[in-house]
C-alpha cells in the first residue's frame, strides 16, 4: 500500500514538473516577443492574439512531446511543435524536412500564425481539386476491339473512341453524324445512316445557319442551282454549273429533272416537244436546238411518268449544234445562223491543233508499220 502511494506521488510530481516547464517556456517566448517589439510595454491586439495562439499551441505540443518521450518518441517537443504548426498551416501537405518545418514555424509566428507556405498549400489543394474535376469521367462501354471508333446506340452524333481498350465518348460537331468507316468519323447526314429513333444534339443555330455544319438549297422559286454551305455556323453561297440543280438528298448537283421539287422546264426555260411513247421507250431521248446559243442544245428525255423533260448539254470545244444532223460539228459556217458563233482565232487554233494531232498519229502509225515489216 505504501509503495502505491509513493508511485502516485511520483506521478503527480512529474506532471507538476511538466506544467512548470511549459509555463517557463511560454514566459521565455513571451518575454522575447515583448523585448523585440518596436514599442516596449505596449502590444497591439494582433500580437496579443498571436501570443495567445502560440502559447496554446505550445502547451498542446509540449503535452504531446511529453507523451511521445515516455512512449519512446524520437523527436523533441520543439521539433514536434514545428511540424504540427506546418501541417496545420499547409492543410496537411507536410513534404519538407524537420529542419525546414522548424524554420517555417518561426516565419508563421512572426506573421501572426499564417505563413506563405500555408497559403501556397491551400492553393495547391484547390488546384489539385480543379484538375480532378476537369478529367473526363469513366465511360461505361466495353470496347469490341482495343482501338477504333464505335457507334453510340442512343445518339447518332455521339461515338466512342477506344485506345488500348480504354473508351472515351466524343460528340460530333453540330450537324454531322458518326460514320464508323471514315478516317474522320463525323460526316454529313447524307453519308451516314441514322434511325428515326436516334437522337441528335440540340441545334446550335446562327443567324445564317440552322446548324453549325449543313448544306441546303438557298433559293426560292425556279432557281434550283443556288445552295448554302454552313461551316462552323458561317454561311457560304454557291451554285451548280449551268443547267444543273442542287439536290438536298445527295448534297450534289444533278440534272434538274432528277431533283425533287425542281421544275426542269421552268428552271431551264425550255419546253420539249411533247409526244406519246410506250413503256419500252422510257429513257429514250431526242436532241433539240437551243433557241439562242449555237454551242448548246437540249436533250429531251422520256420520263417514267409519261412526260418529256429537258436537260441542257453543251457541244465540245470549237463546235456548234447542227439541228439538221442533230449533232455537234466543227464547221459552224455550214449551220445557218451560227457562222460567227466561234471566234475566228479560236477556230483557227483548234483546226491547227487538230491537224497537227492527225499528222502525229499518221507518223506514229507509219513508224510502227516500218518496224513490223523490217
Amino acid at each position: 500500500m505504501a509503495s502505491c502511494r509513493l508511485a502516485l506521488i511520483a506521478l503527480c510530481c512529474a506532471a507538476v514538473a511538466v506544467q512548470t516547464q511549459a509555463q517557463f517556456s511560454n514566459n521565455r517566448f513571451s518575454s522575447r516577443r515583448t523585448s523585440s517589439s518596436s514599442s516596449p510595454g505596449a502590444r497591439t491586439s494582433a500580437e496579443t492574439r498571436s501570443s495567445f495562439n502560440s502559447r496554446r499551441g505550445s502547451q498542446r505540443s509540449n503535452q504531446f512531446s511529453s507523451q511521445s518521450s515516455r512512449a519512446g518518441g524520437f523527436s523533441s517537443g520543439r521539433t514536434v511543435s514545428s511540424s504540427s504548426s506546418t501541417s496545420s498551416n499547409t492543410g496537411g501537405f507536410g513534404r519538407s524536412t524537420f529542419g525546414s518545418n522548424r524554420r517555417v514555424t518561426t516565419n508563421s509566428r512572426a506573421s501572426g500564425g499564417r505563413s506563405s507556405l500555408g497559403q501556397t498549400g491551400g492553393s495547391a489543394s484547390r488546384s489539385s481539386s480543379n484538375s480532378l474535376l476537369k478529367q473526363e469521367p469513366t465511360v461505361n462501354f466495353n470496347c469490341p476491339e482495343p482501338d477504333g471508333f464505335f457507334a453510340n446506340n442512343e445518339q447518332c452524333d455521339k461515338y466512342f473512341q477506344c485506345t488500348d481498350g480504354v473508351a472515351k465518348e466524343h460528340l460530333c460537331p453540330d450537324g454531322l453524324l458518326f460514320h464508323p468507316e471514315r478516317p474522320y468519323p463525323c460526316v454529313y447526314p447524307v453519308e451516314a445512316s441514322c434511325p428515326r429513333s436516334g437522337r441528335l444534339q440540340d441545334p446550335q443555330a446562327t443567324d445564317e445557319c440552322p446548324r453549325q455544319f449543313t448544306t441546303f438549297r438557298s433559293a426560292d422559286g425556279d432557281n434550283c442551282a443556288s445552295f448554302t454551305r454552313c461551316v462552323n455556323g458561317r454561311a457560304y453561297q454557291s451554285a451548280c454549273s449551268d443547267g444543273l440543280a442542287f439536290d438536298e438528298n445527295t448534297l450534289g448537283c444533278q440534272f434538274a429533272d432528277m431533283v425533287a421539287g425542281c421544275d426542269a422546264t421552268a428552271y431551264l426555260g425550255f419546253q420539249c416537244p411533247q409526244r406519246e411513247f410506250t413503256e419500252n421507250q422510257v429513257g429514250e431521248f431526242t436532241r433539240e436546238q437551243h433557241p439562242s446559243d449555237c454551242t448548246k442544245f437540249y436533250v429531251c428525255i422520256n420520263k417514267e411518268d409519261g412526260t418529256v423533260a429537258p436537260r441542257l448539254q453543251g457541244c465540245p470545244e470549237a463546235s456548234v449544234f447542227d439541228p439538221v444532223k442533230r449533232q455537234c460539228t466543227t464547221e459552224p459556217e455550214q449551220v445557218p445562223g451560227c457562222e460567227n458563233a466561234i471566234p475566228e482565232e479560236v477556230l483557227a487554233a483548234f483546226r491547227q491543233r487538230d491537224s497537227d494531232e492527225k499528222e502525229r498519229r499518221a507518223n506514229r502509225l507509219a513508224e510502227l508499220r516500218s518496224k513490223l515489216q523490217g
